[in-house]
């Protein structure tokens, strides 16, 4: 054994040792009591279910130092037998960029979206579609709607505006006390010229929470004014006493946050938000034990410092940043189940929160109940984060890679178990007053952190050929499609739910991830291509809907559908290359075997040729018939049932006769129906082909998360502070 070698883990305690409270050491293979007393060493394994013999554990150790030698001595032998080349990183393995000094994003700290490389690299689609890279060069410029300050308004929309805050915005977010709304709203609109005399900061107050109330009311028209042009106006009050009023200043930078989400804010929600953690520290928000004036002033605190760490853990994790507060820094607890009032009342008689909490028992879903479902999502959020940042960091080395898959998997199925345990544990409302309390929304919320989850894993997986493990692979497919039928099936039942650019993030991220799925499988079965068919029509057709609400969205519809159209080329390729008679058959499947497409098993998983067939087997012939769009809509169903209830027919995209391929993708039809002027050529010679390298992808990548949360060089509006 090499001197060198790393040294062994601590075990933990042996049964013996735990019974009588003795010191238990590490030697192998039994500890020193055992050894005195001539017992069994025995360990029990972490899921309690079945001992571990500590000889055992010293054996299976010993074998695995002899193999990681063994595998050291053969690299170096490789190494000095066989010239090396250059080195070229597989698809789907990771990040490649060539430079990233220009970058604001570090490859090693955006997870989750390494696969997007493989996705644009394949020749076929680069053949078909050579006017893509010019949509993707418009993105950053897509046209914003010209929009000015505004005045406030009349009392009437202002009470309006004000309950829709309450109603809605407040049920998720309360870092504003209700009380404290309503008084701002008495000050400003008792009389008609009450906010000409009003300080800066209740002006300023009161343009966010119109901004905010607005922005569903204009969405669905039931209020005229564009909500920016309130926020704009509230930006024309920012007093010289913006950042020094204490919690007041915080809870300010929370209500541009909370705007950001839906509209642009002139910066990245990501800068506010850390300068509202800077905030938070220097009150000592994250501490125990502050000194309040009142319990509700104290809530208060707690409330505003935890919405905080919502808006942190998710902007941090979908741009790939830094959290602003490590959590093992974090001290204060959570608010406790309370509403205001209930507050108030105790306040004559308490003083400390945490006398309230043992003695108040609440009653039913009180303001906070929501608020608490968030914050313990977000916690489980951060420890994706960490722990897959820690896997990422400790199998950095080849010499140590062959352990990664037990500690990926292990990690994975840990925080999926939690992941379920936190939807298994949300709140039950019997009369939802909004999306926030309703099923439907933790049923989104659990679909979108599963997906977080299984991307992350999927970065880190090792790959044989480039190629996933296929039981991952179906999972992240599962997944995917599961969150798209989940966001599809909500705007089916509400239909005036307001899109966002953070759904429209996850929307169009899980519908490549279910391109890449189907890419880059080794094997997959008819069902799971009959499903992700599915689920990419069900896909388009909703970001479609998006670019309704979401203007500047609509460059990445039409590069997703181009992406679509690609991979269901393939597939019929494919399907077509399996099918026995080759016939011009399209693919069905029943509940019953009689329904089964001919050719296919019960249960079947077929190999797909050059990865989704890039070169067609020679015995194939290929005589596709088209579907039209219109078709595949009639035969849609939903995408989550991969059982054998699908009956649909494959929407066929292209005729081949042959080597013949007529392309029906167009891009004056697609781009006009989306509202993109202009018709790019496929000879251009301002962007080619081959300027769409991993550097481009990575800098699509790196705008779809700054279309999502803002671009962090520009701070139109906040030119006076420092980010």
């Amino acid at each position: 054994m090499s001197s060198t070698a790393a040294p062994l883990p601590r075990l933990p305690a042996c049964q013996l040792c735990y019974r009588k409270k003795i010191k238990c050491d590490s030697t192998r293979p039994k500890c020193s009591p055992c050894t005195k007393s001539d017992s069994q060493c025995v360990v029990l394994s972490p899921g309690g279910e079945e001992p571990l013999f500590r000889a055992e554990i010293d054996r299976l150790e010993q074998e695995e130092r002899a193999l990681s030698s063994r595998l050291q001595t053969l690299r170096r032998n490789d190494e000095g037998s066989t010239p090396r080349a250059p080195d070229r990183p597989a698809a789907g393995t990771g990040h490649t960029v060539a430079s990233v000094e220009s970058s604001d994003v570090s490859p090693s700290d955006v997870e989750g979206l390494g696969f997007m490389a493989s996705l644009f690299t394949d020749p076929d689609l680069r053949r078909n579609n050579t006017e893509l890279l010019q949509i993707l060069a418009k993105v950053p410029n897509a046209p914003e709607p010209s929009i000015s300050p505004c005045e406030l308004p009349s009392s009437e929309d202002a009470e309006f505006l004000f309950e829709r805050y309450i109603d809605w915005s407040h049920v998720q977010s309360p870092f504003l006390c209700r009380d404290e709304i309503s008084e701002l709203r008495r000050r400003l609109f008792s009389f008609p010229l009450a906010g000409q005399s009003a300080p800066d900061h209740d002006i300023f107050r009161a343009f966010m929470i119109l901004a905010v109330g607005s922005v569903f009311p204009y969405r669905n028209g039931s209020h005229h004014q564009h909500p920016e042009g309130y926020y704009l106006a509230a930006l024309q009050h920012l007093g010289a006493d913006f950042l020094t009023r204490g919690l007041d200043s915080v809870q300010d930078l929370l209500l541009v946050c909370r705007f950001g989400i839906y509209h642009r804010i002139g910066t990245s929600i990501w800068d506010v938000i850390r300068l509202c953690g800077r905030l938070c520290i220097e009150q000592g928000l994250h501490l125990n034990d502050q000194p309040s004036k009142s319990l509700l002033h104290a809530q208060m605190k707690r409330r505003v410092f935890w919405y905080f760490y919502i808006i942190d853990r998710y902007s941090s994790t979908l741009l790939g940043k830094p959290f602003t507060i490590n959590d093992r820094d974090i001290e204060t607890s959570f608010p406790v189940d309370a509403n205001d009032e209930d507050l108030v009342a105790a306040d004559q008689s308490l003083r400390d929160l945490a006398a309230f909490q043992m003695t108040h028992v609440p009653l039913g879903p009180s303001e906070m109940t929501v608020f608490f479902t968030a914050v313990r999502l977000r916690q489980i959020s951060s420890r994706i984060h960490t722990e897959f940042s820690k896997l990422s960091r400790n199998h950095s080395e080849v010499s140590r890679s062959y352990l990664a898959p037990g500690h990926i998997y292990t990690t994975l199925t840990r925080l999926m178990r939690e992941l379920q345990e936190w939807r298994d544990h949300a709140p039950v409302f019997p009369r939802p007053k909004c999306l926030y309390e309703s099923q439907d929304w933790f049923d989104l919320l659990l679909a979108r952190e599963q997906l977080y989850l299984v991307r992350r894993a999927i970065d880190l997986v090792p790959k044989r050929d480039g190629k996933t493990p296929r039981h991952v692979s179906v999972l992240y497919l599962k997944t995917a499609l599961r969150t798209i039928e989940v966001y599809s099936l909500l705007c089916q039942n509400r239909p005036l739910i307001t899109h966002t650019r953070s759904y429209f993030h996850m929307m169009f991220t899980a519908g490549l991830s279910v391109i890449f799925c189907v890419s880059a499988a080794t094997a997959l079965d008819v069902e799971d291509i009959q499903s992700a068919s599915a689920g990419l029509t069900q896909c388009e057709e909703t970001l479609r809907d998006m670019v309704e609400q979401l203007a500047s969205a609509r460059h990445y519809v039409v590069v997703f559908e181009a992406l679509r159209h690609n991979t269901f080329r393939k597939l019929n390729r494919v399907l077509e290359a399996l099918r026995p008679d080759n016939g011009p058959q399209c693919v069905t499947a029943g509940p019953s075997a009689s329904t089964r497409p001919s050719g296919f098993p019960a249960h079947s998983s077929h190999p797909l040729p050059s990865s989704l067939g890039m070169e067609r087997p020679n015995h194939a012939e290929y005589r596709m018939e088209d579907v039209s769009s219109s078709e595949a809509a009639q035969n849609h169903v939903p995408v989550g049932d991969t059982s054998n209830t699908l009956n649909f027919s494959l929407p066929l995209d292209n005729r081949m006769t042959g080597d013949a391929t007529t392309y029906l993708f167009t891009g004056r039809s697609n781009f006009g129906s989306l509202g993109i002027t202009g018709n790019p050529s496929p000879s251009s010679d301002l962007l080619d082909w081959a300027f769409l390298n991993d550097e481009t992808l990575w800098n699509m990548e790196t705008v779809l998360g700054e279309y999502v949360y803002g671009d962090p060089s520009r701070h139109a509006g906040f030119d006076g502070f420092e980010f």
